[in-house]
């Protein structure tokens, strides 16, 4: 029997590994949930059938999950996050949606936590008061924002307030395979998954594996939290996002981000990829 799954923030960097693991898998219709004139950015296939959505249009909701068996629940960055997806669980649940699969942080488990733990969390409660079945995927670091936010500049140079943290970073590939898994095989109703690679190197030996692949010298420098935090203002970012960044950097120089999770292989069905992987697959984009 077809099962159809919502999936938002389809066209973002988890989204589109979600689409494209769940477009592989027999038996699914997949319906990304993005504004019309971002259809073109989706992942192609025949098991791919996209539907018109904006977080700020009401009506959008119920008519993106409609017909829908389950929801991969991904929110925007936003300070309305949590207003967001309370809004679309609850049409979720009037539409008789079987499972949500939420896309969290890791860490949200944690009270009060960090500011952007607590957004997420505020939406994991509404989920499970809902009475939906749920899944909760809480993933450490992307590896992948070493390319989306911590690019290298043009001399090489990486300025990050991460100390010698560690982190087990995950590759976003391995976030979409195990949303795909739940999503799609029984036993994971009404359970919590933290997700990580299975290594976790300090910025400096990331920057080592950066020029490995990339043939060029990379160099992480640490910066003071203020440094960071004038240079993302000076950027554009909202004080609110900017704070909540650096709780999470904060964390990083801690050194809280470096447990690899056993969950990880549960959710995932198999070993994640190693950082080394993943900078390794990269390699071409990290040069420009």
């Amino acid at each position: 029997m077809t099962r159809t799954i919502v999936v938002t923030g389809a066209t973002g960097t988890i989204g589109r590994e979600v689409v494209t693991a769940l477009g592989a898998t027999p038996g699914v219709v997949v319906r990304p949930a993005v504004r019309a004139d971002s259809f073109g950015k989706l992942p192609q296939g025949q098991q791919i059938a996209p539907v018109a959505f904006d977080w700020d249009d009401d009506a959008a909701y119920d008519r993106a999950v409609a017909g829908a068996d389950a929801l991969f629940l991904l929110t925007p960055v936003s300070d309305q996050q949590a207003v967001y997806g309370k809004k679309l669980v609850a049409a979720a649940k009037k539409a008789g949606v079987q499972h949500i699969v939420k896309l969290s942080v890791a860490g949200a488990e944690y009270e009060p936590g960090i500011s952007l733990g607590r957004l997420h969390r505020e939406v994991e409660r509404a989920i499970e008061d809902s009475g939906i079945p749920f899944t909760h995927l809480r993933p450490n670091c992307f590896a992948d924002n070493w390319l989306s936010y911590w690019r290298p500049d043009a001399t090489g140079m990486v300025y990050l307030p991460f100390g010698e943290g560690r982190v087990a970073y995950i590759d976003a590939r391995d976030i979409g395979a195990a949303a795909a898994h739940v999503l799609t095989t029984p036993g994971h109703a009404n359970k919590a998954y933290t997700l990580s690679g299975e290594d976790a190197p300090s910025p400096v030996e990331v920057a080592a594996l950066l020029s490995e692949v990339t043939g060029r010298k990379i160099t992480y420098v640490d910066v003071p939290p203020e440094a960071a935090r004038g240079a993302m203002l000076g950027q554009g970012a909202p004080a609110w996002m900017v704070d909540g960044f650096l709780e999470l950097f904060a964390l990083v120089k801690a050194g809280a981000l470096s447990t690899t999770a056993s969950d990880t292989r549960t959710a995932l069905g198999h070993a994640p990829r190693s950082f080394a992987v993943w900078a390794k697959d990269h390699a071409a984009a990290l040069k420009g």
